[in-house]
C-alpha cells in the first residue's frame, strides 16, 4: 500500500473509533485477531468485498476510500470470527444485511449525512431503503422497538428486506439464507458489539 493510501487508511479508523459501535467493532477485531493481521486492499470500482484475499482472509475496498464501507467489511470480519467457516457460510444474506443495516446506522450518526450523497442512495436505492426502514422495528443497538414483535419484524425481513437484496444480485446460490435465523437474531453482533453504547 501507497504512503497515501496507507494515511487514508488511518483516517478512516479514526473515524470509525469516533463511534462507539466503530469503537467495539474495532476492538473486538484487534482482540479476535489476537496479534495476527488482517490484510486490507484497495482495487478498481467501488465495492467492499470480506473474504478470501489471495493466501489469506481479508477487506477488500474500492476506491472510493469511504469509511462507511471499511466498516461494512470489518463488520463481516467480526461476524466471521464470531462462527464457524460453515456457519457463517450458510447464512451469507442474514449477515448482509446485519452488515447493511450497521453500516446505515453509522453513516447516518456522521454529521455530513444530512444531505449527502449517502442519503439519497438511501432514499432512492430499494435495497438501501428497505435497510433504512428496520429503524421503524429495531433500535441502534439492534434490539425490538416497543410494541415490535419478533413475528412483525421476521415479515418485514422476509417478505420486504430479503426480496430487495435478491432484486439486485444477492443470489441464492452465492447468498445463501439461515431460514432458522429468524427476526431480532438476525441483530445479535451489532446487540453484542453495542452493549455498552448509549
Amino acid at each position: 500500500m501507497t504512503e497515501y493510501n496507507w494515511k487514508i487508511l488511518e483516517n478512516m479508523i479514526d473515524k470509525i473509533m469516533a463511534d462507539c459501535m466503530g469503537e467495539e467493532l474495532y476492538n473486538g477485531l484487534k482482540s479476535y485477531l489476537n496479534g495476527k493481521t488482517l490484510t486490507i486492499q484497495f482495487k478498481e470500482g467501488s465495492n467492499g468485498s470480506f473474504g478470501m484475499q489471495g493466501e489469506s482472509v481479508g477487506i477488500a475496498l474500492g476506491m472510493q476510500m469511504e469509511s462507511n464501507q471499511l466498516l461494512h467489511e470489518m463488520f463481516h470480519a467480526y461476524q466471521a470470527y464470531q462462527n464457524t467457516l460453515a456457519q457463517y457460510n450458510n447464512s451469507v444474506l442474514n449477515n448482509e444485511i446485519e452488515a447493511h443495516y450497521a453500516q446505515y446506522l453509522y453513516i447516518s450518526r456522521l454529521p455530513e449525512y444530512a444531505g449527502s450523497k449517502w442519503e439519497e442512495r438511501d432514499i432512492k436505492d430499494v435495497r438501501r431503503r428497505e435497510v433504512k426502514n428496520l429503524t421503524k422495528y429495531s433500535d441502534k443497538k439492534g434490539n425490538l422497538l416497543p410494541e415490535i414483535t419478533d413475528d412483525v419484524l421476521d415479515g418485514v425481513i422476509t417478505s420486504s428486506v430479503i426480496p430487495a437484496f435478491r432484486d439486485v444480485g444477492y443470489t441464492e446460490s452465492k447468498y445463501p439464507l439461515n431460514e432458522n435465523q429468524n427476526g431480532i437474531a438476525n441483530f445479535k453482533t451489532l446487540n453484542k458489539l453495542t452493549i455498552n453504547c448509549k
